[in-house]
């Protein structure tokens, strides 16, 4: 999983430095929720020629049909946030 954040963008390097084979996927939370980060996906995968695998969610959706809570229930996370 590719954030676009320097925790995932560190790992890629670790990963391209041991040469280890791996496809980078990406979360874009629709509609346009973390397009800030994808910025900085698209520039660091065109940079090393790496072919991310992109899974649309659409938060609204995710949100409104409770999916959120029902993975929070089955989690037992502490907050609802979390899931």
């Amino acid at each position: 999983m590719y954030s676009g954040g320097l925790d995932s963008e560190f790992m890629l390097n670790v990963f391209m430095s041991l040469g280890i084979d791996f496809v980078p996927v990406v979360v874009r939370l629709l509609p346009d929720f973390n397009q800030h980060d994808l910025h900085y996906v698209d520039k660091f995968v065109s940079q090393h020629g790496l072919k991310p695998v992109y899974i649309d969610i659409d938060f609204d959706d995710f949100l409104s049909s409770g999916k959120m809570f029902d993975i929070a229930k089955q989690a037992k996370c502490s907050g609802h946030q979390l899931p």
